[in-house]
């Protein structure tokens, strides 16, 4: 299988971004389910440790039906297209399969997180596996995508395996 993968890393003295192309696996999709409606956005999910973004440090992200994660509350689900990035409007944000998805509350595609790892390297995992696009059903243009935030690092990892345009 041939998977692309982009990783981000930054610091305050260089911003860096890297895109590869390489046989990559994602991690488990197992964890705990998130069961988003259409245009939705989670409560706080605790990261298991402190992530630095952008040299700035959090421990809870949010996440959007929509394909994106957040380190700031109150922000919007970033229905229906793309933003220029860096934004204003969503920042300290990550944008991994931004569209209009609908996991339909657990009932069309999983989206599912866990944390993994020994303390100093631990890793934050969020799949979105099979989520189909607005109005669905399953298998409508099906997004199925990973992040993986890793501490110490500081990277951000995307493995994307299927994404479907409408």
């Amino acid at each position: 299988v041939l998977i692309a993968i982009a990783i981000f890393s930054s610091t305050l003295q260089a911003q860096s971004y890297v895109q590869s192309t390489c046989d990559f696996s994602p991690m488990a999709t197992e964890g705990t389910a998130l069961c988003l409606g259409d245009d939705a956005v989670s409560t706080a999910i605790p990261l298991g440790f402190t992530f630095l973004f952008y040299d700035v440090a959090f421990t809870n992200c949010y996440v959007s039906s929509n394909g994106y994660l957040s380190f700031n509350a109150g922000l919007g689900n970033a229905c229906c297209s793309g933003v220029i990035l860096p934004s204003g409007t969503f920042p300290n944000s990550i944008f991994f399969g931004q569209e209009d998805l609908d996991p339909n509350s657990c009932i069309d595609g999983d989206i599912t997180y866990y944390t993994t790892g020994a303390a100093g390297s631990m890793i934050f995992v969020l799949s979105f596996v099979a989520v189909p696009h607005y109005p669905g059903p399953e298998g409508t243009f099906p997004v199925t995508v990973q992040v993986q935030l890793h501490e110490g690092t500081n990277e951000v990892k995307i493995v994307t395996t299927e994404y479907n345009g409408d």
